[in-house]
């Protein structure tokens, strides 16, 4: 998780307002997750940076023994547009349910009760065990 650290880290010197919380087991994830949830929070991240300038972004990872809950949700633009929300590759929410799937989880995306976006994920810590249970 200290990659992540720093991805909250890079993204506030940007300017972009980010709130981070751990809890629960976060640490020595298996190289699947781990790289799944790193992918999650950059494009999470990103999209909020691209889609909704001076918005404030609360980031949440929550681990316990079977999986790790990722969930980035940013508020309504409240800045001018800058422009980027026109690059970029178009696959960033693709590659992020490919490699939760990847790693026995699953990826969900969509408007946000404040009037933002959110990007929950869920990523099994071991293949096999996956849940029935809903964002």
């Amino acid at each position: 998780m200290q990659l992540i650290g720093e991805l909250v880290a890079r993204a506030g010197a940007t300017g972009l307002a980010v709130s981070c919380w751990l809890s629960g087991a976060t640490d020595a994830l298996p190289p699947a997750a781990s790289d799944a949830a790193y992918r999650v929070v950059q494009e999470g991240l990103t999209n909020a940076f691209k889609h909704a300038p001076g918005a404030p972004v609360e980031l949440t990872v929550t681990g316990s023994a079977d999986e790790v809950e990722i969930c980035v949700v940013n508020g309504p633009m409240t800045g001018r547009p800058l422009g980027l929300e026109l690059t970029g590759s178009g696959r960033g929410l693709t590659g992020m349910r490919e490699r939760a799937a990847a790693s026995g989880g699953e990826l969900a995306v969509g408007p946000a009760g404040n009037g933002g976006w959110q990007v929950p994920a869920r990523l099994q810590l071991h293949q096999g065990r996956a849940t029935a249970r809903q964002f």
